[in-house]
């Protein structure tokens, strides 16, 4: 919708809260430098590049762009003592980094080593995160308001408005507590009811299972099963809603880890990295040196023409969780006789059809040698 009567793009807004950030910094540390930005591991490459996009804008000089549960896992790490001088003697360990924010989820499987960070599989989804908890909440409370005789808050945003704040007060202290009592002032007078832990879970069970369905398909794709894997990482204020641990124990067979505060850990782990990719510029940092291996989290491929029916279609080229720097060659025929040039649109994602993926740019060849036959 309009701001102060403008339509603004998301990189521009970003770029406005970015550019306030840069400038607390500034006033705190006294000095501008390079930095890594983090965004969800499952964004893709022109969701990156937006966000890259807007940390220029915002005058920050961006060194590099990070996976957010990587950044986590750079933090467990560190405080394992992994990345210090003294972390050889320190065993592998498989470390599944579960994330569920206030709007996107990722799961990503990690190997971690003294001075290495391996990312084996990446799964999420860019529209899920605690957001949704409350909506499915308020669904349910808003039916019950109903049948007591009160207008429906889904049909005002004001009246919306109130009662999402009381839903989101009684989400938080379903995290401490069985029971709690949820209360709201409305135009026809107050409205209270109460709230059990019970009753929240049911309402979101099907949020819960899509989260569970994507940490398995995490360890499925990696060729591991949860033996393998020696811990579980939190990450994301959502995590606190106990449902989340209770589910991660069942699959994992295990307790997941606290190890780093989950609303600081993906902030602590991009100021170790950029640390550590700003060693050279600044020696008199006391920043261990490691290394940090990523995976593509989506399928890149070419939109090509099928034989078959002479339609367009998706031809993956570079599998989704392969490893980072990868290059891959295919062999493809020209499309008529006497061809002299080609464009090859190059797309990410994971459906066949071309029109559903995301189209990150066109390689144009010309100059073909001529008298080319067709195929």
């Amino acid at each position: 919708r309009p701001i102060r009567g403008r339509r603004l793009p998301p990189p521009v807004i970003q770029a406005c809260i970015l550019r306030k950030v840069r400038e607390n910094i500034v006033r705190n540390v006294g000095r501008e430098s390079r930095c890594v930005i983090t965004v969800p591991a499952y964004f893709d490459e022109t969701r990156r590049k937006a966000t890259a996009d807007a940390g220029e804008m915002a005058g920050l000089r961006v060194r590099d762009i990070l996976n957010e549960p990587t950044a986590a896992a750079i933090a467990f790490g560190e405080s394992l003592g992994y990345l210090s001088a003294e972390g050889g003697s320190r065993r592998p360990m498989n470390v599944l980094v579960f994330d569920l924010g206030g709007g996107t989820f990722d799961v990503t499987l990690v190997h971690l080593e003294p001075g290495r960070l391996d990312t084996l599989a990446i799964d999420g989804e860019m529209e899920l995160g605690g957001y949704d908890w409350d909506l499915a909440l308020l669904d349910d409370l808003a039916d019950e308001m109903v049948t007591a005789g009160f207008a429906d808050p889904r049909d005002d945003p004001a009246r919306w408005a109130k009662v999402y704040q009381a839903v989101v007060e009684a989400k938080l202290a379903l995290s401490a507590r069985r029971k709690t009592r949820l209360r709201v002032m409305l135009d026809e007078g107050f409205f209270e009811t109460e709230i059990s832990r019970t009753r929240f879970e049911r309402c979101t069970a099907d949020l819960l299972e899509r989260t569970a369905l994507r940490a398995q398909n995490v360890v499925e794709a990696a060729g591991m099963t949860w033996e393998d894997v020696d811990e579980v990482l939190l990450v994301g204020g959502a995590t606190r809603m106990p449902m989340i641990p209770e589910m991660l124990e069942a699959l994992a067979g295990k307790k997941p880890r606290r190890n780093v505060n989950p609303d600081e850990a993906v902030a602590r782990g991009a100021a170790i990295y950029a640390g550590y990719l700003l060693s050279e510029e600044y020696p008199e940092l006391p920043v261990a040196a490691f290394k940090v291996v990523e995976v593509n989290a989506h399928t890149l491929g070419v939109e090509g023409i099928d034989p078959s029916t002479g339609g367009k279609t998706k031809i993956p080229v570079i599998p989704r969780n392969s490893k980072l720097p990868v290059s891959k060659t295919e062999v493809f025929c020209t499309e008529r006789e006497n061809q002299d040039s080609l464009a090859v649109p190059v797309i990410e994602g994971e459906s066949p059809d071309p029109a559903a993926c995301s189209r990150i740019g066109t390689v144009v060849i010309e100059r073909l040698p001529p008298g080319l036959p067709k195929g």
